[in-house]
């Protein structure tokens, strides 16, 4: 999938409400810094794929949940590293969690707190754009 057609829907789309395909944002925490973080994420067959942004850079996201136990893990590549989630989604807020990044073969590791949600009125912007009908030119 190429990343920036996460924004498509497809009716192949996980239909579980907590894990809606589109635009999301939260934060993590990260030695008494809070930042802010904004992903496009598509949710399929318990695969996660998507991209995203933050303070440090862009990356990419892959993972997997599940619909039956409500787990994510998440995975956000950088050019250098990557940092592992791991979370569980709650009815009606999103994915609170931790994350974890494995230095020196995992002998050491820096860890903090994460919360996402779906951004609801992107996604209802981006529905609303695909309903509208191409204007002339």
């Amino acid at each position: 999938m190429p990343p920036n057609d996460s924004t498509q829907h497809s009716s192949l789309d996980e239909q579980d409400p907590r894990f809606p395909s589109g635009p999301w944002f939260g934060f993590y925490r990260q030695g008494g810094t809070q930042s802010r973080q904004r992903f496009t994420l598509r949710f399929r067959d318990g695969t996660v794929h998507g991209e995203g942004k933050d303070p440090v850079a862009p990356f990419i996201v892959t993972g997997t949940y599940c619909t039956d136990t409500g787990v994510v893990h998440l995975t956000k590549s950088y050019d250098n590293y990557r940092v592992f989630y791991r979370g569980t989604s709650l009815p009606d807020d999103g994915i609170p969690g931790v994350w974890t990044i494995p230095y020196f073969g995992g002998v050491i590791t820096d860890s903090g707190e994460f919360h996402i949600w779906p951004d609801e009125l992107a996604m209802e912007e981006v529905r609303r754009l695909a309903r509208e009908e191409p204007v002339p030119a």
